[in-house]
């Protein structure tokens, strides 16, 4: 019972929460942080990117899988909005205008906090959780019968790409910039797509067989606890607070 009791008391609070309070909290703060257009706003909003990554238990290799790619991508389109605003002079490079370096840090700072809270609350929602969760929401039933279906199968549909693609090594083929390489690889997506299709009426026809109605079994059904509407609760605060500093920036 100790042993239980230290576990609990080390675990994420995080995790504990409800799945459709961290869905419904994330999308707002997403669409809210992407209307926002002051940097203390955004500046706050990566703030809490940081804090709420603090208090999960995602491993930092994790987080960086998903924020090295889009930085690069961003630092890219930074540079591509900037370059037109440099000018040499006296031998130095130097902004005409600090407005798009303005903007550009803008861009970073959101896309960062964005990312950042939709990693935290989203990454530790088991798929099935989260499809279940969404279909409580009211999403549409076949939006997240499909959603399920594609985590599920995305593996599958991988290491059958895999197969067809150590098959074309096996046979010799080597890519290149030309013609034969272009259809090849043509007859590699067509064969996938006719092997998914095939396998789709397989499994069609197998959970028909079991009986399957349309939607899935619930084990665990979801309840809102009191901790749940707490949070609720502040982190509409904070959204609050964000919007007051952003509508106040703007006098």
């Amino acid at each position: 019972m100790l042993v239980e009791a230290l576990e609990n008391a080390c675990r994420p609070w995080l995790q504990e929460l409800d799945p459709r309070v961290r869905i419904c909290c994330a999308v707002s703060f997403a669409f809210l942080i992407a209307m926002v257009t002051t940097p203390p706003a955004a500046s706050l909003a990566l703030l809490v990117g940081i804090v709420a990554y603090a208090a999960s238990s995602l491993p930092c290799r994790v987080l960086l899988k998903r924020l090295l790619p889009l930085n690069l991508m961003l630092s890219v389109l930074v540079f591509l909005l900037v370059l037109p605003y440099m000018r040499f002079s006296d031998g130095n490079l130097t902004l005409t205008d600090t407005y798009p370096l303005e903007r550009s840090l803008l861009l970073l700072l959101k896309s960062n906090a964005i990312l950042l809270v939709i990693t935290v609350f989203f990454s530790t929602i088991p798929p099935i959780v989260l499809g279940h969760s969404l279909e409580c929401l009211r999403f549409p039933v076949k939006l997240t019968r499909l959603l399920l279906f594609t985590v599920r199968y995305l593996d599958v549909m991988h290491f059958e790409y895999r197969r067809l693609r150590d098959a074309m090594k096996v046979r010799g083929f080597v890519p290149k910039a030309n013609y034969h390489t272009i259809h090849s690889l043509a007859n590699l997506v067509g064969m996938l797509l006719v092997r998914a299709f095939d396998r789709a009426e397989r499994i069609e026809e197998a959970m028909a067989c079991r009986g399957f109605t349309g939607k899935f079994p619930v084990t665990h059904p979801l309840q809102l606890r009191s901790h749940d509407m707490r949070f609720g609760v502040l982190f509409t605060f904070l959204l609050l607070a964000l919007f007051i500093m952003e509508a106040y920036s703007w006098r």
